[in-house]
């Protein structure tokens, strides 16, 4: 009723748009609140606020979490970022780093060859050309 009365009948409708106070707007109402020893609806007839229970939420929030507590939350999810990643440039590898990785290649190629022989599939010819010779008589020349 005191909303009515200090407002009118146009107080009692339904706002278009949401009001946003600032942190500084707000602690100066709760300073004066904790100060008189008013009730929240008298505090917040007195800085226009649509209602008590906006305040009595700022207490409680100044309370849980102080001062920052006050302060607006950005809300929502992040905005997808348009820069490019940079990506960071590798370094150089060794001599011997460089040659394990050779090798450690050599040998899964070998082994897939084998396997395709195993399983009585045709080498593809780009893996024939680079067949090194074998060391072992284990495998026939098909030559």
């Amino acid at each position: 009723m005191k909303i009515v009365e200090a407002r009118g009948v146009g107080a009692l409708q339904r706002r278009r748009t949401k009001q946003h106070y600032t942190s500084q707007f707000k602690q100066n109402v709760l300073h004066y609140y904790l100060n008189s020893g008013d009730s929240y609806l008298d505090v917040a007839l007195q800085y226009g606020l649509p209602s008590g229970d906006l305040l009595q939420s700022w207490h409680q929030k100044f309370l849980r979490e102080g001062i920052e507590g006050l302060s607006p939350k950005q809300k929502g999810r992040p905005s997808m970022s348009k820069k490019k990643k940079q990506i960071q440039p590798k370094k150089p590898m060794t001599r011997e780093q460089a040659l394990e990785q050779e090798n450690e290649l050599l040998r899964a190629e070998l082994a897939f060859i084998k396997k395709l022989r195993a399983l009585g599939m045709d080498v593809p010819e780009r893996l024939k050309n680079e067949m090194p010779e074998s060391s072992t008589n284990s495998e026939v020349s098909s030559d």
